[in-house]
């Protein structure tokens, strides 16, 4: 019951989705062709280049989607090399369905239609030499003396092709299968009855005329997705605020035109440098050299450099090694910020890089270990810092060039747990800045 339910329910569905419009809904079709897998058989069986079976049939659409077909088919069957023939008759009543509709496929070619349909009917069997040896009499009128009745029901499928509004060819496959079948195809033996008795096949060329007033038919009328209303009058509207759009858009351009001086496409009252050319990504400022780092920031804007140099080149070899002596080279009295007369000459050295050039700016970091007070940890490290500038401000440079931090404890290089890594915490630190 639930089955039958669902079937009824898809067909409904399939009837109501289907576009209704002016087209034909009716057609008459023939085909010929032949069949083959028939079983159950024993001498042999008819093969489907032997043109042996002619089907008509007439066909009403519900719509451009679902309709019904009643056939008629006749089937001679030669069987095998014996010369035998096997006459078969089927009547049948199919629902179609226009699955080319469903997959679009008018969207491919024009011209192209699948149908498939699917049903039941009532069939019969004979052949004259059976008869013969039964003794019935006039086997001259073998309709009416049929030896085999049964039902019979199958599926197609059945590609078109149209070639015009009044006619499309076709090709159908066919699965035909049987109850109720009492004897076998060449009728040797007698059948075993089970839900299926019997089956074949068919393949059949044929053509289909449509009839009706109408241009085309339901096969090629395509499904219209969507409203059919008329849609001018949307259309109109569509373009009035097109138009709209664009006119205040056009005014909100003028309205926001900004000054821009150097035409890098950034507004001057952000530009940072608004007399000359640059990116947005470095606010309107260009980069001379290329290294990435914006002229404005750029401590050294014609030469390529690095930004741990502020955009500088790194120092050279010579410069480096005279830091590190005076790193080395700085001692102070023993909890005193006050240095000691063998850290001069190391200093001195720093002294001749520092007027060597004078784009360098030095910075100077004090650090202690961990012995003492944090507070006054802190101090003695400034003030040993600040006890090394004193110095080279003596020396004739100027104090500008000169930053000078205090870290205390904070910036361990070594553990304070032994006099040695205490010793290495103890110390000043050169960095060159620009």
């Amino acid at each position: 019951m639930k089955k039958t339910l669902t079937l009824f329910m898809l067909c409904a569905a399939l009837i109501t989705f289907g576009q209704d419009t002016d087209f034909n809904k009716l057609s008459l079709g023939l085909n010929v062709g032949g069949s083959d897998g028939h079983a159950p058989i024993r001498l042999g069986r008819p093969k489907l280049y032997q043109p042996h079976m002619v089907r008509g049939n007439i066909r009403y659409m519900f719509n451009n989607r679902i309709g019904v077909m009643g056939s008629m088919q006749y089937n001679n069957f030669k069987i095998g090399e014996t010369g035998y023939r096997t006459n078969y008759i089927s009547n049948q009543i199919h629902l179609v369905v226009n699955a080319g509709d469903m997959i679009k496929l008018h969207t491919v070619h024009e011209n192209l239609g699948l149908l498939i349909h699917g049903g039941v009917g009532i069939a019969s069997m004979w052949q004259r030499g059976f008869h013969d040896s039964l003794g019935i009499e006039n086997p001259q009128s073998p309709l009416w003396n049929r030896s085999d009745d049964m039902v019979v029901w199958s599926f197609g499928f059945n590609p078109q092709y149209r070639i015009g509004d009044r006619f499309a060819i076709n090709a159908d496959l066919i699965f035909n299968f049987h109850a109720r079948q009492s004897r076998t195809f060449d009728f040797q033996h007698r059948n075993r009855r089970s839900g299926i008795d019997g089956y074949f096949l068919t393949l059949s060329v044929g053509a289909s005329y449509y009839i009706g007033s109408n241009a085309k038919h339901a096969d090629w009328t395509p499904t219209t997705y969507g409203s059919s209303v008329d849609m001018s009058s949307y259309d109109e509207r569509v373009k009035q605020l097109e138009r709209e759009y664009n006119e205040k858009l056009k005014a909100m351009e003028e309205a926001m035109k900004v000054e821009d001086a150097d035409g890098d496409g950034v507004p001057d009252e952000y530009d940072l440098c608004p007399d000359k050319a640059g990116p947005w990504g470095f606010s309107g400022c260009p980069d001379t050299d290329g290294d990435g780092i914006p002229d404005h920031i750029d401590q050294c804007p014609d030469v390529y450099g690095s930004w741990k140099y502020q955009g500088c080149p790194k120092p050279s070899r010579e410069v480096k090694e005279a830091l590190d002596k005076g790193l080395k080279g700085v001692n102070f009295e023993t909890g005193r910020a006050v240095l000691t007369s063998d850290s001069y000459p190391a200093l001195d050295a720093v002294v001749e890089v520092m007027k060597a050039d004078n784009t360098y700016k030095l910075k100077i970091t004090g650090h202690t270990d961990n012995v003492g007070t944090l507070e006054h940890n802190m101090k003695l490290s400034k003030d040993r810092a600040q006890a090394v500038e004193d110095y080279l401000e003596s020396k004739g440079l100027d104090a500008d060039r000169f930053i000078v931090i205090g870290f205390g404890p904070t910036r361990p290089v070594a553990s304070n747990d032994t006099p040695e890594g205490k010793a290495k915490n103890r110390r000043v630190e050169f960095t060159v800045v620009y």
